[in-house]
């Protein structure tokens, strides 16, 4: 790889969902500690909130992502073939955990529906379009559970019509009967996804910042997870099933 080519690669941005990747990897073994072997090392309150700001990060790194894509063609297809692999594994293996529609399966619409609308979020100022989004972001959080407001401090509810069309999980407005083991509607999370599209530009725009994020800060791994996270996290899950089934079997 040239001078030149290495330093067009953002590297704090594979740094940053690398860090997400670790936290994300440490939350499926708390997880799996509980669910396999009764043991919670923490409360159901900060485990959410924990798996929300992992995956919240996961979600406006994708969307700062996007602003630098020239082609998504290839990066959808492994979406789609990643998430419906997650799909049928976890049918398989683990049907009470069966993912319908996790955060692979937004991810896939979500690159979809941005590469289509990208010429159109370059015609919106970007501290407008970051600051509409993260509002969007905070009325409609709680849409999965009927209703809108700041977060989950409920001020209005949306129409039971909804939660009751075909697919509408798909868009953020789950049946009340609904499963899935893992679950990102696009909505509230395509607003933070776009969010992050903004956020970008903004950092774009600022010669010096954008040059911040040409370093590659130690330690490498972080980046070199971030520049793999899709592999990881298709892998990690059972490395760490495996490990713990070994630990636990030469401990008790």
């Amino acid at each position: 790889m040239g001078k030149d080519t290495a330093k067009k690669r953002l590297h704090l941005l594979d740094y940053f969902r690398g860090i997400a990747f670790v936290n994300m990897a440490i939350y499926h073994a708390l997880f799996l500690l509980d669910d396999m072997y009764n043991i919670r090392p923490l409360p159901d309150l900060i485990m959410e909130i924990y798996q929300n700001l992992i995956c919240s990060g996961f979600i406006l790194i994708s969307g700062a992502a996007l602003s630098l894509m020239k082609k998504s063609g290839r990066d959808i297809l492994k979406l789609v073939l990643a998430a419906a692999a997650v799909s049928v594994a976890t049918y398989i293996a683990t049907p009470e955990y069966f993912i319908s529609f996790g955060i692979l399966h937004f991810f896939s619409l979500a690159l979809i529906i941005g590469t289509a609308v990208k010429p159109l979020l370059y015609k919106i100022p970007p501290l407008f379009g970051a600051a509409l989004n993260l509002l969007l972001f905070t009325l409609f959080y709680a849409a999965d559970d009927g209703y809108g407001g700041i977060f989950t401090l409920r001020l209005f509810d949306f129409p039971d019509a909804l939660y009751n069309f075909p697919l509408s999980f798909v868009f953020g407005f789950p049946s009340p009967t609904y499963t899935s083991g893992d679950y990102f509607g696009l909505i509230p999370w395509i607003f933070l996804y776009f969010a992050g599209f903004f956020i970008f530009r903004i950092i774009r725009e600022n010669k010096k910042a954008l040059d911040f994020f040409y370093k590659n800060p130690k330690p490498y791994f972080l980046s070199f997870f971030g520049r793999n996270s899709l592999i990881f996290y298709l892998i990690h899950q059972p490395i760490i099933y495996a490990v713990l089934y070994v630990i636990f079997k030469i401990i008790r």
